[in-house]
């Protein structure tokens, strides 16, 4: 039974690894847009709000999956 919960956490480790993977590349696909000129908001303030914003996920997301990496990795040597 204890084999079984390290596989299930290893799983769930490798899903967010995953979804922090593709939360990273929406956010930099959306600001090439942006700087390529194909993505505007008519309100300045919005837009600045808005790119700000996938700067800040784009970091967020790249320090998350380090750290889940550097996570799992300890994990498995564990086993």
């Amino acid at each position: 039974m204890q084999k079984r919960s390290k596989i299930k956490e290893i799983k769930w480790k490798i899903l967010d690894l995953f979804l922090m993977a593709v939360f990273v590349i929406l956010s930099l696909d959306i600001l090439y847009l942006y700087y390529s000129g194909a993505w505007y908001d008519p309100y300045a303030i919005i837009e600045v709000t808005e790119v700000l914003l996938l700067y800040a996920f784009s970091i967020i997301g790249i320090v998350r999956i380090v750290l889940k990496l550097r996570e799992l990795k300890r994990h498995l040597s564990y086993s």
